[in-house]
């Protein structure tokens, strides 16, 4: 059979693939330095795990840009494969290290003459279910890896951002990305043409639908819709890649924002500073970390896909999403600061009320001791022996009524209450 038969006995079907980031019970603990000899001996272990098929972190070059074909660098933990025996499909887990994972699926050929509408649901649908029927599986391997591997680079799954594994919900699936795959010759179809330009129409860029059909592009990559031409089996795979990463990076970017939500509703509604201080530095030190490594990841990316990387994150607005994390870090600081502040303002209050109090007393125990002492002194003469006479000061207050004495320790007390009101006012 002839390249053209065959491709006119598919010309109805289309390959869509499809790209899922989701939570996943893996992570690795903060600050971890993946250049220490631990850290390889690490990665050599999650090779020998049940389904792990390649870790693409230990395929890094040895001595950089050896090859500027090749990336240098790859920021995956690792590949695992699933086999969903329903569909005879095969996912593809990418996991990423901060609990984060990009899940490829190629779907069985699906009919062109599907409306977009119509095949933007049944993938999504379809990759959904395998994602859900595999997770079980991976989520058993990660509890064995998480009592297998060295604890002190891999986290406790209990300690992980991630609700817990429930079978009857499923994996957190954040979103699925649908990649519509064909050959130039399946164009000329106008079943085809109908359908590159329903499924690009609610994206940024409409217009790359007509320069598709045109043959004067060969791909649109803009926001959940993709199409790739390819004019030959795998010519466009670096392209997926290239998504993959920059879909992990948004997901990984979204959650760091959602996190700082979470810490500023916190820090406006609760009162117990010291959990959202330490929220609020997690999350900061998440977001900056994400960051560095997604800059570092930048300078180990071939040509090819690292102008691909950044066309597609601009045309996803990405740097605006990480200069609204910064605008959140600025809010919560701030907030948490006025609280300190405040929190200061009630203690030093505190502090001067305490202090006051206890000067008031003073000076009414003043009063009631020069009374009892100075009765005492007069009717106990021993008690002023080495004195030549009597205090006069003393034999003066011997004489005023008790009730006097006390009425004035009170006039003295309220006297020295509005002085203070009238310097604190002041």
């Amino acid at each position: 059979m002839t390249e053209s038969t065959h491709l006119d006995s598919t010309a109805n079907t289309s390959k869509v693939v499809t790209l899922s980031p989701i939570r996943v019970h893996l992570g690795l603990k903060t600050g971890v330095n993946e250049t220490t000899p631990g850290y390889d001996a690490f990665l050599g272990k999650l090779r020998q795990f049940e389904g792990v098929a390649a870790v693409p972190a230990l395929e890094r070059q040895k001595t950089r840009y050896e090859s500027i074909e090749t990336d240098v660098y790859d920021i995956r933990l690792m590949i695992w494969h699933f086999k969903d025996q329903d569909t005879a499909t095969v996912a593809h887990f990418h996991i990423f290290p901060n609990s984060v994972a990009v899940v490829e699926v190629r779907l069985p050929p699906m009919d062109n003459r599907l409306e977009a509408g119509g095949l933007e649901k049944e993938s999504q649908a379809l990759s959904k279910g395998i994602i859900r029927r595999a997770y079980g599986k991976l989520y058993e391997l990660f509890c064995r890896m998480s009592e297998e591997l060295d604890p002190r680079i891999i986290r406790p799954i209990s300690d992980l951002d991630v609700r817990p594994y429930d079978p009857e919900r499923g994996p957190a699936i954040l979103w699925v990305a649908r990649t519509l795959i064909l050959r130039p010759l399946y164009l000329k179809d106008s079943a085809v043409k109908r359908l590159v330009k329903a499924w690009l129409a609610d994206t940024e860029k409409p217009g790359d639908a007509a320069e598709i059909i045109d043959r004067a592009r060969d791909y649109s990559m803009t926001w959940l819709n993709y199409v790739l031409v390819e004019r030959e089996p795998g010519c466009q795979q670096f392209r997926i890649d290239t998504m993959i990463i920059a879909q992990y990076y948004y997901a990984a970017q979204d959650l760091c924002n959602e996190q700082l939500k979470q810490a500023i509703s916190n820090a406006y509604l609760k009162d117990r500073l010291m959990d959202v201080e330490q929220n609020l530095a997690k999350s900061r030190v998440a977001a900056r970390l994400l960051e560095i490594a997604f800059h570092e990841h930048l300078k180990h990316l071939t040509r090819p896909k690292r102008k691909a990387l950044e066309d597609i994150l601009k045309s996803w607005d990405f740097e605006d999403m990480v200069k609204n994390n910064q605008r959140m870090v600025e809010v919560c600081s701030a907030k948490l600061q006025e609280a300190n502040h405040q929190k200061r303002e009630r203690s030093s209050l505190l502090t001067d009320l305490l202090l006051v109090s206890l000067s008031f007393f003073a000076v009414f125990e003043l009063s009631l001791f020069l009374t009892q002492f100075s009765r005492e002194m007069m009717s106990r003469p021993a008690l002023d022996y080495q004195d030549e006479t009597s205090s006069f000061f003393l034999s003066k207050i011997a004489y005023i009524d008790a009730d006097i004495m006390i009425l004035l320790g009170i006039v003295m007390t309220v006297a020295l209450v509005l002085v203070y009101r009238y310097i604190k006012t002041r």
